[in-house]
């Protein structure tokens, strides 16, 4: 009697945002090891602490305060909302660990298609930086780097399904079909925000206009305008 193939197991893991809350915090202890640790509230250090001191200008929180913040705040503790409010408008950086949907998307695919393999986990990250460093250029638009992240995670998406269908095993004409289905629906979406970016940069080119009887040649707006 011939024996099913095994089905594909395609539910999304239940511990889907447990394992971004926990990539969070690496991004979290990346970001406060950039901090400095000073703060003013430790000893004397020596000095005598009688002498006249100057009112000190508001203390920024170190890593130490940072970190604290972070755990009251993921705990739900609603006091913690109006620090946790000035920690983020202060620190930029501390917004793209708490905030950046995209590095999120970008980290759960990488975990997924490298498992433990650390040199794969590292260099899906190396190059996704790459990427987006080469698409957005050193000069680029808010909207050309957010494009830019676009692309860079649609490329990772269709070539980590592309990756998945080789790697599959006794697929039943439906669990191919899906499989097939799901590569074209991601190079489109991979196509379209390689085109959408080009577009922008096309609309944002000086026209030129050239007058051969007169030999002139004007340069006027962006065709965009």
């Amino acid at each position: 009697m011939r024996r099913e193939p095994p089905a594909l197991n395609l539910q999304r893991s239940t511990n889907h945002w447990k394992n971004w809350t926990r990539w969070s915090k690496g991004l979290l202890a990346r970001h406060c090891s950039s901090l400095a640790a000073g703060n003013t509230s430790g000893g004397s250090g020596g000095r005598d602490v009688s002498e006249t001191k100057k009112p000190a200008d508001p203390v920024r929180p170190g890593q130490a305060d940072i970190r604290a913040l972070v755990r009251r705040a993921e705990a739900g503790d609603e006091s913690a909302v109006p620090a946790l409010r000035q920690a983020l408008s202060d620190r930029g950086g501390l917004v793209d660990t708490a905030g950046n949907m995209a590095l999120h998307v970008q980290a759960t695919l990488i975990r997924n298609a490298a498992g433990a393999n650390l040199f794969f986990k590292e260099g899906l990250g190396a190059k996704m930086d790459q990427l987006r460093a080469e698409l957005a250029g050193e000069q680029s638009t808010a909207l050309e780097r957010l494009l830019a992240d676009r692309i860079a995670l649609c490329w990772l998406s269709l070539h980590d399904a592309e990756a998945r269908y080789a790697q599959a095993q006794d697929l039943t004409i439906k669990q191919s079909d899906f499989w097939q289905r799901r590569i074209d629906a991601a190079h489109r979406r991979y196509l379209s925000a390689i085109r959408t970016l080009a577009t922008v940069r096309k609309l944002a080119l000086p026209a030129l206009q050239v007058n051969i009887a007169r030999k002139q040649v004007n340069v006027v707006a962006g065709s965009g305008e």
